[in-house]
């Protein structure tokens, strides 16, 4: 049941990318959790609702709210849709970024995953050298991935290769090594709490990253 359940709910995913019918996706549940239990900064529900004394204007639910895309089996795609600076007057740009909740919970570090995701999708043999992406444009915590496309014609291109391509071929590939190496990692790391504080408190960039020919899908260029 749940296997037809995870069909239906990524054809529909697909199908809604694709024609670019929006729906909201809000604050992921497991987002306000890691808001709330980290070890560095954790938010207060004072912080998380918006009551009480605040340096921001609005609560970090509110921030939140108008957040659009679609729902996957695996997590969910935003969408977000601006214009360009100066330079790009009257352009539009869009933005789509990539959401893996079990990757997440199985390692709740966006700074890492952002350059793990990075590396393995630029070691995949089907990668787009049209459609790069830049781990420091990842900006949510729970994010790993996220492409961006300036002008219509390039809009319809990416949005097109993410449905047929990115989505069905590369991205199982990039979720399935990238919870190897999480798990190798941790295994590797011993914590007697279980929280592998020390994984997590480690600032070093490309940590997760190791040797290119041990990707089950990396073919020598």
């Amino acid at each position: 049941m749940n296997s037809n359940k995870n069909t239906i709910l990524a054809q529909t995913g697909l199908h809604l990318l694709k024609n670019g019918c929006l729906v909201l996706l809000g604050m992921p549940a497991y987002g306000v959790a890691s808001c709330v239990s980290r070890k560095g900064s954790p938010a207060t529900p004072a912080e998380i609702m918006g009551i009480g004394e605040r340096t921001s204007s609005t609560s970090i639910l509110e921030d939140y709210q108008q957040l659009r895309g679609y729902h996957f089996p695996w997590g969910t795609v935003s969408e977000k849709s601006f214009e360009g600076d100066e330079d790009d007057e009257g352009v539009r740009f869009v933005e789509f970024t990539f959401d893996p909740r079990d990757v997440y919970l199985a390692l709740p570090s966006g700074w890492h995953l952002a350059d793990l995701f990075y590396w393995l999708y630029q070691s995949h043999p089907l990668r787009h050298r049209k459609f790069d992406t830049d781990p420091d444009d990842v900006i949510f915590d729970w994010s790993v991935i996220s492409f961006q496309a300036r002008g219509e014609r390039q809009i319809k291109a990416l949005r097109s290769w993410l449905v047929e391509v990115f989505i069905p071929l590369i991205w199982p590939d990039l979720l399935q090594e990238a919870m190897r190496l999480i798990e190798q990692k941790k295994a590797s790391i011993f914590s007697p709490d279980g929280s592998f504080e020390e994984l997590l408190s480690d600032r070093s960039r490309w940590l997760l990253c190791s040797d290119r020919a041990e990707i089950s899908y990396y073919t020598v260029k």
